[in-house]
């Protein structure tokens, strides 16, 4: 059968990996939503919270050497903010909260450089939402919560064009969701899991 080893601990107090205290984004992992960066595979952790705040840093983890090294540090602080490939050189982050308010801000991160610049703002505040790079240069941010402390959660999606970098209304899920998972499943569609409708 199968079994689990032991995990790295990382390198400074972030919270472990996991929703929705922080949030990953493959880099040059063979995963979808990944991209080849260096000359290894490696795994970015961005934010969440220590049990006292909310952080702003993040780490990288080799998996090679299965080692964390500090990463760099977001604009903001965010706990239960999305990720997701913007396209080969750049990363969206949004969203998330900052500690009591929920945040309708973004980040880039410039994959080359692995700097952090203020991105643009979304239509509406997401707390718990989740992300997914569409292939095409765009990216789609799929509901949330639009308060810290639970709120209504949303049925609503944004849709970012690298392009032109702004926000466009993307279609709506069927259900509200915050805390869910988004996977791709072909060429052309996503699949969105499970999460909390408020109920």
């Amino acid at each position: 059968g199968r079994c689990f080893g032991a995990t790295p601990a990382m390198s400074s107090g972030a919270a472990p990996p996991g929703p929705p205290e922080s949030t990953l984004v493959g880099i040059g992992a063979a995963l979808p939503e990944t991209v080849r960066y260096g000359p290894r595979p490696r795994i970015l952790v961005i934010g969440g919270e220590d049990g006292v705040s909310t952080l702003d840093s993040t780490e990288v983890l080799d998996l090679a050497t299965l080692r964390f090294t500090p990463g760099p540090c977001m604009v903001a602080r965010r706990a239960g903010c999305a990720a997701a490939l913007l396209d080969p050189r750049r990363a969206l982050v949004a969203g998330g909260v900052d500690g009591p308010n929920p945040l309708e801000t973004t980040e880039v991160l410039d994959l080359a450089t692995m700097s952090f610049s203020v991105g643009p703002r979304m239509r509406t505040r997401r707390n718990l939402c989740t992300a997914a790079s569409l292939g095409d240069r765009h990216a789609l941010v799929i509901g949330g919560a639009g308060a810290a402390a639970g709120g209504t959660r949303l049925n609503s999606t944004e849709l970012l064009s690298s392009e032109s970098m702004s926000f466009a209304p993307g279609p709506c899920m069927g259900i509200r969701r915050s805390g869910c998972a988004v996977a791709r499943i072909s060429d052309r569609h996503i699949i969105v899991l499970g999460g909390f409708d408020g109920a």
